[in-house]
């Protein structure tokens, strides 16, 4: 008798997908970092906030994790996740060492300054807290060049280091090209001495673009392209976030009498799945940091073979002669 390999019947349940990540996490020795970059507004905080949530099983309020998007942040903030006091159940031997570092909105900019020191901070040279745009710019109209972020950011912290980049692009807005080629050169081996760092893209406010799939594919085919994850199922992903009404926006997600959230098991599921991926250990192989980030030496003029000041007025008046 044939055997039924109907896809539904490979389609794991919630349960199932939570002890998945409880396996992932338990018995972790070192710390697990992921870099969470977009634009202001593509909902860092807020996916901070809702994984911790998906596995915590309690849908509390927003600011309980982070800043939250509407402060904008500025810095950049380390934030453990799934601490047992979060959970609803803890996870035996889970030593609280996944990380997610939400990093200050960066606008569509193409500038070696940011690269830099999005770079610097994946080598775990920049530390928890550091203000992002009062370490880019030097002043109001000159960003910090790189020898100058190399020798403010010349320290490694090895449990720094990052193992994730997690980018977020938001469905209904234009894919910031500028931004992402940026972050791209920023991970590449071939561009970086040696940098190694898996990008994920991360599609947010997913149950916008409901009216608009036409222009959206475009968007996450142009991220996807750019990123060199075109057809990559693990690396590429769309999200809903849990989030709170915000006027002449949408309704935000369904809460209970008291505020907090009702769950939803469409976001926890993308939510989970995007986690498991995330700490998939297949991804750590190959994974390399920039080693070769040694100040130059400033090169000094070598003198001139033609004769100058004095001399050259007597070789001068010698020739006349």
């Amino acid at each position: 008798m044939a055997t039924n390999t109907s896809p539904a019947t490979n389609v794991p349940t919630i349960s199932e997908l939570r002890t998945k990540v409880r396996e992932l996490l338990q018995n972790r020795e070192t710390e697990f970092n992921v870099l969470v970059v977009g634009r202001p507004g593509s909902c860092k905080s807020t996916l901070i906030n809702s994984m911790n949530m998906a596995l915590a099983e309690r849908w509390r309020e927003l600011a309980e994790f982070g800043m939250g998007d509407s402060n904008n942040t500025l810095r950049l903030d380390k934030i453990p996740l799934f601490e047992d006091r979060f959970m609803e159940e803890k996870v035996e031997g889970y030593m609280a060492k996944v990380n997610f570092w939400d990093c200050a909105g960066i606008e569509n900019v193409s500038d070696e300054a940011y690269g830099e020191f999005i770079g610097l901070t994946l080598d775990g040279k920049v530390p928890d807290k550091t203000t992002v745009f009062a370490s880019v710019n030097k002043s109001d109209k000159q960003l910090m060049t790189v020898r100058e972020l190399r020798e403010e950011f010349d320290t490694v912290v090895e449990e720094n280091r990052f193992h994730r980049l997690l980018l977020l692009c938001a469905a209904d807005e234009t894919v910031s090209e500028n931004l992402l080629t940026l972050i791209k050169t920023t991970t590449s081996a071939h561009k970086n001495m040696g940098r190694n760092i898996p990008i994920f893209l991360a599609m947010s406010k997913a149950d916008r673009i409901k009216d608009d799939q036409r222009e959206y594919r475009k968007r996450k085919e142009t991220a996807e392209r750019l990123l060199n994850l075109g057809g990559n199922m693990q690396r590429s992903t769309e999200l809903t976030l849990y989030h709170v009404a915000k006027e002449g926006e949408d309704g935000g997600c369904d809460v209970d009498v008291y505020g907090k959230f009702l769950q939803n098991e469409d976001i926890d599921k993308d939510l989970l799945i995007l986690l498991i991926n995330l700490l998939d250990p297949a991804f750590d192989r190959g994974l390399a940091y920039n080693e070769n980030t040694d100040i130059e030496p400033e090169v000094e003029p070598e003198p001139s073979s033609e004769p100058t000041g004095l001399i050259n007025k007597l070789a001068t008046f010698w020739w006349k002669r």
